[in-house]
């Protein structure tokens, strides 16, 4: 599986930097699953988005700083970095 970041197939996140929620829109993306990564690798948070266009995820209990969101689809993994802010 490969890293994909082309424009036609990306998805957006936002606000960012968050304080209480991220938004992740996979508009036009069969997402399978998402995932949020400390900048250690550890996995935060996993989500199935189950056909939805937009996915929200609370982030006023994670500690500030940089994290990942990644989002499995059939052509590989979109990456995706976020602040968190208090």
């Amino acid at each position: 599986m490969g890293t994909v970041a082309t424009a036609d197939n990306d998805i957006q996140v936002y606000p960012n930097p968050a304080t209480h929620v991220i938004n992740i829109s996979l508009e036009g993306n069969e997402v399978s699953e998402i995932r949020i990564m400390d900048v250690e690798g550890r996995q935060i948070a996993q989500i199935n988005p189950a056909n939805q266009s937009l996915v929200s995820i609370p982030v006023d209990t994670y500690a500030p700083g940089v994290y990942f969101v990644q989002a499995q689809t059939a052509g590989g993994v979109i990456t995706k970095k976020i602040v968190v802010t208090k």
